[in-house]
């Protein structure tokens, strides 16, 4: 299946374009632009101490399990009613874990193998488990897994270097797989029988670095995504609209979305640590350092609040949240020092979990307020 071909000239031009089978008119219009941070201004308020009064977050349940071989690559994939599967790369395959409510059980099941698999990313698409996982020659396959994790039906193999942690997002009556190469961002296009319906691709003045995508309730799904030069997040629904966008990149960036306050967060990485960018009604603020030589930022939304966790400069697991005039109140997990891609955030059952995985095998973590 071919592509459809736009332009996103992002450093001056935002709109809008149908996301039907064929293509529309190409974005143009006004930009909404943020300031860059810079070092100097990161050294003063902007940066987000920890001077919080609210309750500190705590770990109040834990769940380990042993390994010899733990997987890297992390991805959790939660349904509203607890079912939860990890999965990851291991011995060149993609395995999967149960972690149904928060509790790991079993041995890991291998699904798809290869000698060139890179990353993969796992979540629920209503009630159907979707994996999509890349490869170092630019190849995503995108996969229907099966609960037992026993078996899979391959949906789609694409064209694209590198995938959402979240890899398939409803975009009001359609499911969207959205993907970066050096051409720009493709968004696949499926019904709801997972039968691919569409390709397009959203050429940008310079190759995209990263990818997020989040769920917005039933209206439709919020897409950053970075280039060496500027972070843009955009709306997908029955159409794609670029809502506005920063002056500079947002490396390794994650997001969150708050469908019912009309807001979202972005997190990334850079030379001087976690950053975070808040985003009401898709219109993203001015970045602010989160957590000096910090690194493999996550964030999520719980249902009232966002959660983020991140890697200390000491290799510890940092998890907090943040409070209504974004303030961050955070503590350190006890002896959770994975590497930098071994680690996970999510939430089940309504409560965010930080599983982790090192030499010793997976932990997994509930987090609660004191």
């Amino acid at each position: 299946m071919g592509r459809f071909s736009y332009t996103l000239l992002l450093v001056a031009a935002s709109g809008c374009v149908d996301l039907g089978s064929s293509p529309s008119t190409n974005p143009s219009g006004g930009n909404d632009e943020g300031a860059t941070p810079q070092p100097d201004q990161i050294d003063g308020p902007n940066e987000l101490v920890n001077t919080s009064q609210h309750p500190a977050p705590i770990s109040c349940g834990q769940t380990t399990l042993a390994a010899g071989e733990v997987a890297h690559a992390m991805s959790i994939a939660s349904s509203p009613t607890g079912n939860t599967k990890m999965f990851g790369l291991q011995d060149g395959a993609v395995v999967g874990l149960r972690l149904d409510h928060g509790g790991m059980s079993g041995t890991a099941s291998k699904l798809r193998t290869g000698d060139n698999l890179l990353n993969v990313s796992g979540t629920y698409a209503g009630d159907n488990l979707v994996v999509a996982t890349t490869t170092t020659d630019g190849t995503v396959f995108v996969d229907l897994v099966d609960p037992n994790l026993d078996k899979f039906v391959e949906i789609a193999k694409l064209e694209g270097g590198t995938i959402a942690h979240t890899p398939i997002v409803d975009a009001q009556g359609a499911w969207l797989v959205p993907s970066i190469d050096a051409a720009g961002l493709s968004l696949a296009g499926f019904d709801h029988h997972f039968t691919q319906t569409n390709l397009q691709l959203f050429e940008t003045v310079q190759p995209p670095i990263a990818v997020a995508a989040a769920n917005f309730g039933a209206g439709g799904a919020v897409i950053a995504w970075s280039t060496a030069e500027q972070c843009t997040l955009a709306f997908a629904s029955s159409s794609f609209s670029v809502a506005s966008s920063l002056l500079h990149a947002c490396p390794s960036v994650q997001l969150a979305s708050d469908a019912q306050g009309g807001t979202s967060v972005i997190v990334f990485e850079t030379a001087e640590g976690v950053m975070i960018a808040q985003a009401p009604h898709q219109h993203l603020q001015p970045a602010t350092l989160l957590h000096r030589n910090a690194s493999s930022p996550h964030v999520v939304f719980d249902g009232s609040k966002y959660w983020v966790s991140f890697l200390d400069m000491r290799g510890q697991v940092i998890v907090g949240y943040l409070d209504a005039d974004g303030q961050l109140t955070s503590s350190a997990l006890p002896l959770m020092q994975p590497d930098h891609d071994a680690f996970d955030l999510t939430v089940i059952g309504g409560s965010p979990y930080v599983v982790a995985a090192d030499s010793a095998g997976y932990t997994s973590h509930r987090i609660c307020t004191k």
